[in-house]
Protein backbone atom coordinates (compact mmCIF):
# COMPACT_ATOMS: atom_id res chain seq x y z
CA UNK A 1 0.00 0.00 0.00
CA UNK A 2 1.19 3.81 -0.70
CA UNK A 3 1.29 6.17 1.71
CA UNK A 4 -0.94 8.51 -0.84
CA UNK A 5 -3.42 5.96 -0.49
CA UNK A 6 -3.52 6.17 3.45
CA UNK A 7 -3.85 9.61 3.62
CA UNK A 8 -6.25 9.76 0.02
CA UNK A 9 -8.89 7.52 2.42
CA UNK A 10 -11.79 9.26 4.23
CA UNK A 11 -11.38 9.21 8.17
CA UNK A 12 -14.26 6.57 9.39
CA UNK A 13 -17.02 7.77 11.30
CA UNK A 14 -19.50 6.18 13.67
CA UNK A 15 -22.98 5.07 12.11
CA UNK A 16 -25.31 7.29 13.96
CA UNK A 17 -28.96 6.05 15.18
CA UNK A 18 -30.25 8.49 13.43
CA UNK A 19 -28.68 6.87 9.85
CA UNK A 20 -29.44 3.50 11.33
CA UNK A 21 -33.13 4.95 11.31
CA UNK A 22 -32.46 6.58 7.85
CA UNK A 23 -31.20 3.02 6.28
CA UNK A 24 -34.54 1.05 7.70
CA UNK A 25 -36.83 3.91 6.24
CA UNK A 26 -35.25 3.40 2.83
CA UNK A 27 -35.22 -0.01 3.29
CA UNK A 28 -39.02 -0.54 3.79
CA UNK A 29 -39.52 1.51 0.90
CA UNK A 30 -37.74 -0.70 -1.33
CA UNK A 31 -34.25 0.70 -1.53
CA UNK A 32 -31.44 -2.37 -2.39
CA UNK A 33 -28.52 -2.14 -0.07
CA UNK A 34 -26.11 -0.41 -3.16
CA UNK A 35 -28.33 2.40 -3.71
CA UNK A 36 -28.77 3.15 0.36
CA UNK A 37 -24.51 2.56 0.48
CA UNK A 38 -24.57 5.23 -2.48
CA UNK A 39 -27.28 7.99 -0.85
CA UNK A 40 -25.66 8.14 2.56
CA UNK A 41 -21.76 7.94 1.24
CA UNK A 42 -21.75 4.31 3.18
CA UNK A 43 -20.39 0.99 2.33
CA UNK A 44 -22.29 -1.61 1.09
CA UNK A 45 -21.36 -3.94 4.07
CA UNK A 46 -21.56 -1.53 6.34
CA UNK A 47 -25.55 -0.82 5.29
CA UNK A 48 -25.88 -4.52 5.16
CA UNK A 49 -24.37 -5.75 8.95
CA UNK A 50 -26.48 -2.41 10.57
CA UNK A 51 -29.54 -3.51 8.74
CA UNK A 52 -28.88 -7.25 9.82
CA UNK A 53 -28.38 -6.56 13.45
CA UNK A 54 -31.58 -4.41 13.30
CA UNK A 55 -34.43 -5.52 15.71
CA UNK A 56 -36.92 -6.54 13.01
CA UNK A 57 -39.65 -6.73 15.30
CA UNK A 58 -41.37 -10.29 14.48
CA UNK A 59 -44.90 -10.51 14.92
CA UNK A 60 -47.07 -12.82 15.22
CA UNK A 61 -48.87 -14.07 12.16
CA UNK A 62 -52.80 -13.33 13.43
CA UNK A 63 -55.85 -15.95 12.32
CA UNK A 64 -57.20 -13.40 10.41
CA UNK A 65 -53.70 -11.91 8.04
CA UNK A 66 -54.11 -16.26 7.76
CA UNK A 67 -57.47 -15.67 6.24
CA UNK A 68 -56.51 -12.56 4.35
CA UNK A 69 -53.32 -14.97 2.65
CA UNK A 70 -56.00 -18.16 1.91
CA UNK A 71 -58.44 -15.55 -0.03
CA UNK A 72 -55.56 -13.90 -1.76
CA UNK A 73 -54.16 -17.18 -2.98
CA UNK A 74 -57.34 -18.79 -3.86
CA UNK A 75 -57.50 -15.83 -6.24
CA UNK A 76 -54.40 -16.99 -7.80
CA UNK A 77 -51.58 -14.48 -6.31
CA UNK A 78 -48.36 -15.70 -6.14
CA UNK A 79 -46.83 -16.26 -2.62
CA UNK A 80 -44.06 -13.25 -3.68
CA UNK A 81 -46.99 -10.40 -3.85
CA UNK A 82 -49.09 -11.97 -1.30
CA UNK A 83 -46.05 -11.50 0.91
CA UNK A 84 -45.65 -7.87 -0.55
CA UNK A 85 -48.81 -7.18 -0.29
CA UNK A 86 -49.59 -8.14 3.86
CA UNK A 87 -45.38 -6.89 4.61
CA UNK A 88 -44.30 -10.53 5.48
CA UNK A 89 -41.67 -12.87 3.97
CA UNK A 90 -42.46 -15.15 1.21
CA UNK A 91 -41.08 -17.87 3.37
CA UNK A 92 -43.64 -17.15 6.09
CA UNK A 93 -46.84 -16.89 3.64
CA UNK A 94 -45.36 -20.33 1.88
CA UNK A 95 -44.88 -21.35 5.51
CA UNK A 96 -48.82 -20.63 6.55
CA UNK A 97 -50.01 -21.75 4.07
CA UNK A 98 -48.74 -24.86 3.59
CA UNK A 99 -49.51 -25.29 7.37
CA UNK A 100 -53.02 -24.13 6.91
CA UNK A 101 -53.37 -26.51 4.05
CA UNK A 102 -52.08 -29.68 5.91
CA UNK A 103 -54.78 -28.88 9.17
CA UNK A 104 -57.59 -29.21 6.22
CA UNK A 105 -56.24 -31.74 4.75
CA UNK A 106 -56.46 -33.56 8.45
CA UNK A 107 -59.82 -32.42 9.46
CA UNK A 108 -61.07 -33.40 5.95
CA UNK A 109 -59.48 -37.05 6.41
CA UNK A 110 -61.55 -37.27 10.08
CA UNK A 111 -64.63 -36.48 8.48
CA UNK A 112 -64.13 -39.04 6.29
CA UNK A 113 -63.78 -41.56 9.01
CA UNK A 114 -66.69 -40.10 10.75
CA UNK A 115 -68.36 -40.33 7.94
CA UNK A 116 -66.95 -44.29 7.27
CA UNK A 117 -67.76 -44.92 11.05
CA UNK A 118 -71.35 -43.63 10.56
CA UNK A 119 -71.68 -45.72 7.07
CA UNK A 120 -70.54 -49.14 8.76
CA UNK A 121 -72.78 -48.83 11.92
CA UNK A 122 -75.95 -48.15 8.93
CA UNK A 123 -74.58 -51.16 7.57
CA UNK A 124 -74.51 -53.00 10.71
CA UNK A 125 -78.10 -52.05 11.66
CA UNK A 126 -79.27 -52.78 8.28
CA UNK A 127 -77.70 -56.20 8.32
CA UNK A 128 -79.41 -57.04 11.81
CA UNK A 129 -82.55 -56.05 10.46
CA UNK A 130 -82.86 -58.22 7.73
CA UNK A 131 -81.60 -61.35 9.56
CA UNK A 132 -84.20 -60.64 11.97
CA UNK A 133 -81.48 -59.57 14.99
CA UNK A 134 -83.11 -56.13 16.22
Amino acid sequence: MVVGDIMARKKRGKVTPKTIEEMRSLRKKGMSYNKIANKLGLSIMTVFNHLKKAPKGRRKVTPEVIEEMKGLRKKGMPYNKIANKLGLSVMTVYNNLKKEEKVGLIEETEEKVEEKKEEKVGLIQRLKRALGMK
